[in-house]
């Protein structure tokens, strides 16, 4: 990887993290949690997202909140493969199993990788996948710019415009796409946020192994 392995964990928001869309017209397709563009979101995804998260001690509060929270992650997630596709970004075996390999020396063993960071072991593969797309990501959208807070900023532009054009529409058993860049997730339909300065910052679910 061309950056730092600390610089490269802090830019593992993958699934976990907060990323950005925005609310389209239109109906959800039946028997779809959500829709993202033409890609369907199933209830059943949902359901295994929550569970998992939940054996991980990934709660969010209510089970309605963990709901949320795993629908959430499952729109982020059709959105960063979009944006690789559209940017010609790839992550490969090799680069995953490096990083796990760097963290595996830090916590002994991938399953202890996982819990020591709330993560579902089911999902460590893809959790660090994502990760390293995300920081591949941040140098596809911001070329030449090293500052961590300026790449966060530059590739959550981006995934706002992106999401504009693909539209994000939730089943109203879920509550409602949020499309302030200060949440950009799936909320309560009586818990919009209210419109503030500045954007969540991306922030990586797995601690860094010392450099």
């Amino acid at each position: 990887m061309p950056r730092t392995t600390a610089t490269t964990s802090a830019a593992l928001a993958s699934a976990l993290a907060a990323l950005v869309a925005v609310t389209a017209c239109g109906p959800v397709h039946t028997g779809a949690a959500a829709t993202v563009g033409h890609t369907r979101i199933s209830v059943a995804q949902v359901q295994a997202a929550t569970k998992a998260n939940q054996a991980a001690g990934g709660t969010s509060g209510t089970p309605a909140d963990d709901e949320r929270a795993a629908l959430s992650t499952l729109i982020r997630d059709d959105l960063l493969v979009d944006a690789a596709a559209t940017k010609n970004v790839s992550v490969s075996e090799g680069d995953v199993q490096d990083f796990l390999a760097k963290l595996r020396g830090a916590n002994g063993t991938d399953e202890q990788t996982a819990a020591n960071n709330n993560i579902p072991f089911s999902s460590l593969h893809e959790v660090a996948y994502q990760g390293l797309l995300v920081d591949k990501l941040e140098q596809a959208v911001a070329p030449g710019q090293t500052d961590a807070t300026a790449l966060q900023t530059a590739l959550t532009n981006y995934l706002v415009a992106l999401s504009k054009q693909r539209g994000v529409k939730v089943s109203p058993r879920y509550g409602a796409w949020d499309p302030d860049p200060t949440k950009f997730e799936v909320v309560a339909d009586d818990a919009f946020s209210t419109p503030f300065k500045g954007s969540v910052a991306l922030q990586s679910p797995i601690a860094s192994p010392a450099s």
